[in-house]
């Protein structure tokens, strides 16, 4: 599924997610989403979907891009990353917080939050990765009208409405 050896990925190619804010970034079949989780060296994972659509996730290897571990999660269950045994995906390492990071997929729409870690959460920039807080002050969700399209209507599709009208009600978790 990966196609990256993270030592050979430039710092300037990776992007922090704000603690405590959800973003959204678009998810299909041919697709992944490559995260870090801590500066430098970190722990690096790449996620993407299954055939039968489920969430399939890989741990990388710094040096060569090599699977150090695979883990599958249903679509629409919220997930959580982190070191303690509440978490569905255990990683017991010292970069790693308690409950590090919460993800779900939401139709093609993949749902992440940085829960507060201590050494935070990038995302390889080559994916479009919006927060979905500032997104929301300049495009409110009204049921009533007629959405007008924008850039990110544009990449995430027809699904991005229903997404957002649940994010609001609070419906993902």
């Amino acid at each position: 599924m990966s196609s990256f050896v993270p030592k050979y990925i430039e710092e300037k190619s990776w992007n922090k997610l704000e603690p405590q804010k959800g973003y959204m970034v678009p998810l299909h079949f041919n697709s992944g989403i490559s995260l870090r989780l801590g500066g430098g060296i970190g722990i690096y994972f790449h996620f993407g979907l299954s055939k039968a659509g489920d969430i399939e996730g890989e741990s990388l290897n710094y040096e060569d891009g090599a699977v150090l571990m695979k883990t599958v999660f249903s679509k629409n269950k919220m997930v959580y990353l982190g070191r303690t045994d509440q978490c569905q995906i255990l990683i017991k390492h010292a970069i790693v917080s308690r409950q590090h990071l919460e993800m779900k997929l939401h139709k093609n729409i993949f749902y992440l939050k940085d829960l507060g870690s201590t050494n935070g959460t990038y995302i390889k920039n080559d994916r479009m990765a919006v927060n979905i807080d500032d997104y929301l002050k300049d495009h409110p969700v009204d049921p009533k009208k007629e959405q007008t399209m924008d850039e990110v209507h544009e990449v995430f599709g027809p699904t991005l409405d229903d997404f957002l009208s649940d994010y609001v009600k609070g419906q993902l978790v």
